[in-house]
């Protein structure tokens, strides 16, 4: 049998870490090069990683024209190798060993997919269908859910009206052993009135901590009385230590982060002592609090306990950081730059 052509790969972006990354990409193939798409493997200098295959497009004489692929980025440039460099054998079809993601639905029309080191519940409920995420059996999130608001005037003194985002189907649109995409369905209710029918899709992948979601919304109410004032994705964060050994990661330009604990040790009039310190700052536990300095360990409550964090990017060439302590209390400003990069982390230890 004729042997299938190899593709090169090259990555637009240099992956950084050992962390897996998950991917996914289309392939052209030549009229009559591939009569039947077989599994494929990405194969580097490190060797060979099993990637999901499935046909995209097919050339009038039902030959292969596009192939999409999913599954962990490799570390550099690689090369798409047929599993088992020939067409229509049995082996091309066959299960392959390794890390696979793993799902299953419910009675209750929930659907429960892990990756090996993530896990996430979905179901299809009307406020919050991201039940809870698992990370290396750690719950890190629970109750997902769509939020929107809106105004009836484009005027900055108009109040707003909250949404309210109902999801009212999920399923798994496409099943493969190293990714799993979960199609959500939905719309909004706003005064009264339905609007915004939205798909939501959830890529988990196998061997990966990453959970990417991709939101699609059709604008279907009046331009002229309806004006959408915030549309995000919010979920619960259970945090089990105490502020100080809690930390906020917001992404700035050029790849810089801003970086702070929740209630910070340094700076302060008083110091907590120096092992104190640099565990913060290296974002480590901070030793036992009866260990510290007694004149901050027993003044610990007046130190600021900053709550909420905003990152606003009104402009492609300027964003702004803010924090306070409270919802009743001001914004402070922390930082600013041209344009983030969209990150945000809120994480213990």
């Amino acid at each position: 049998m004729p042997r299938l052509p190899e593709t090169p790969l090259q990555l637009l972006e240099p992956r950084a870490g050992a962390a897996a990354v998950p991917t996914q990409f289309g392939v052209p193939w030549p009229r009559g090069a591939m009569p039947q798409s077989p599994q494929f493997d990405l194969v580097d200098a490190s060797g060979s990683t099993p990637v999901d295959t499935w046909v995209a497009a097919r050339w009038p004489d039902g030959s292969v024209k596009w192939t999409g692929h999913a599954g962990c980025a490799p570390a550099g440039d690689a090369r798409l190798v047929a599993a088992d460099g020939k067409e229509g054998t049995a082996a091309t079809t066959a299960p392959r060993t390794g890390v696979v993601v793993e799902v299953s639905e419910q009675a209750d029309g929930s659907i429960d997919v892990d990756t090996g080191v993530l896990r996430v519940v979905i179901a299809p409920h009307d406020g919050a269908p991201l039940r809870h995420l698992e990370v290396d059996g750690r719950l890190v999130g629970q109750d997902g859910r769509l939020i929107a608001s809106s105004a009836a005037s484009p005027g900055s003194g108009a109040s707003r009206r909250e949404h309210r985002v109902r999801t009212t189907a999920a399923g798994i649109e496409r099943r493969g052993e190293q990714q799993v995409v979960v199609r959500l369905e939905g719309h909004h209710e706003v005064a009264g009135e339905r609007v915004f029918p939205f798909v939501l899709r959830l890529y988990a992948t196998a061997g990966s901590r990453r959970l990417r979601a991709v939101h699609s919304l059709v604008w279907d109410a009046d331009p002229e009385s309806l004006f959408l004032t915030s549309l995000g994705l919010r979920m619960e964060v259970p945090l089990r230590s105490a502020p100080h050994d809690r930390h906020v990661r917001l992404a700035g330009s050029e790849g810089g982060f801003l970086t702070e604990a929740v209630r910070g040790l340094t700076g302060l009039r008083r110091d907590p002592g120096a092992e104190v310190r640099e565990a913060q700052i290296a974002g480590a536990a901070t030793p036992p609090v009866e260990s510290w300095a007694p004149e901050v360990s027993r003044r610990l409550h007046l130190i600021p306990t900053w709550n909420d964090w905003t990152l606003r990017q009104l402009s492609a060439h300027g964003y702004t950081l803010a924090k306070r302590t409270a919802g009743d209390r001001p914004w402070i400003p922390a930082a600013s730059g041209t344009r983030s990069q969209g990150y945000a982390y809120l994480g213990d230890l």
